[in-house]
């Protein structure tokens, strides 16, 4: 007999494939950003957020039933680190390295995981590191998200996470009316804890604890899109309303669509997500993520002239030298790195002399 090791989740498949189409469609939009065709394609890092939300808040919600929470939170920490850290930090310091734009001079605050207030700050993109402020706020999610669901009475669990979705389009509205750029209002982390805690909400509703089912999830994220609307229409301005409240439909969407796949998608969507290269995309979508916006200068710097390129040529160049490198990093670095997370168990296990020793003189410990 033995205490649990680690917080187990089942192996949810889809939603790696999930991973892959949001890092598809990231990249997209900065690859080909006059080829979006009407579709919102960088919303695909809203995706990611309410993954997070949903993933980290069911390991959050495992760990408030271990005997020792303190420790779970440690390990927990612990975990993220040898899985976020390293990967992250040699994206920088090579940008860094081979002189990136702003990364030299600016490196206090990505190190910081401060990208998104550095963005918001100058109300501009910072060329390829742009991508880098949603590294900022999962970090600053990271911080603050477990000690609160993990030590806050359980009648406040909903009540908390229904109040982050309230916030996010609430707070991008105040700062639109303030006169700041709606587009960086959503870069800071109170402007995306709608898609967090859309995912959150899913977490909850998974949560075996007797927690809100299916139905009661709904209720909530509708709820909460409708208390969030009516605050944003007292501000006012109906541009505002609209545009600071669309991305929380669209974490209410992709809520559903991670809700679905959770449980598995069946048909011919089904069948794309459970696909093993699509899979195995979404296994390595963090090193993509992190180094598709400086594809474009690794290629050039190759000798290519990318502007000569046919656009799909140009687009598979980019596609193959971020993949080659994701999954070099994976293998060589994270992949590696992220196995000894088996050595850091959420709770202490009990050996078979300790269970001997609590059993008595008489007992046999088991091989």
């Amino acid at each position: 007999m033995t205490l649990p090791a680690r917080v187990e989740r089942r192996y949810e498949p889809q939603l790696d494939g999930l991973r892959a189409l949001a890092v598809l469609s990231v990249a997209w939009s900065h690859w080909a950003p006059n080829h979006q065709f009407g579709i919102p394609f960088g919303f695909g890092v809203h995706l990611f957020f309410v993954l997070s939300g949903y993933l980290i808040t069911g390991i959050l919600l495992e760990i408030r039933h271990a005997p020792d929470r303190a420790r779970g939170i440690r390990m927990f920490y612990a975990r993220r680190a040898l899985r976020i850290f390293p990967a992250y930090y040699a994206t920088v310091a090579v940008a860094a390295l081979v002189a990136v734009p702003l990364v030299r001079e600016t490196w206090p605050w990505h190190v910081a995981y401060l990208s998104n207030l550095f963005m918001f700050l100058r109300s501009e993109w910072p060329g390829a590191i742009s991508h880098w402020w949603s590294l900022g706020v999962e970090e600053q999610f990271y911080l603050a998200w477990p000690c609160l669901i993990v030590f806050a009475a359980r009648r406040a669990l909903r009540p908390t996470i229904v109040s982050a979705i309230v916030i996010a389009p609430v707070f991008r509205a105040w700062l639109a009316a303030s006169g700041h750029p709606l587009e960086f209002a959503a870069v800071l982390t109170p402007g995306v804890l709608d898609c967090l805690g859309v995912g959150a909400l899913l977490a909850l509703a998974k949560n075996p604890s007797g927690t809100p089912g299916e139905s009661g999830h709904r209720l909530d994220v509708a709820a909460a899109a409708a208390i969030g609307i009516v605050l944003t229409v007292a501000l006012g301005r109906t541009w505002i309303t609209w545009a600071a409240t669309l991305q929380t439909f669209a974490a209410a969407m992709f809520g559903w669509l991670v809700w679905k796949a959770s449980s598995d998608i069946g048909g011919p969507f089904g069948a794309i997500l459970t696909f093993a290269p699509v899979r195995y995309l979404g296994r390595i979508s963090y090193g993509f993520y992190l180094v598709h916006n400086f594809a474009w200068g690794i290629v050039a710097a190759s000798g290519i002239d990318m502007l000569a390129l046919p656009g799909a040529v140009r687009l598979c160049a980019l596609f193959v030298t971020t993949l080659a490198i994701a999954a070099a990093s994976w293998h060589a670095m994270e992949k590696p790195l992220n196995d000894l997370k088996r050595r850091l168990p959420y709770a202490r296990t009990r050996g078979a002399r300790d269970m001997a020793r609590a059993a008595g003189p008489s007992a046999t410990p088991a091989c």
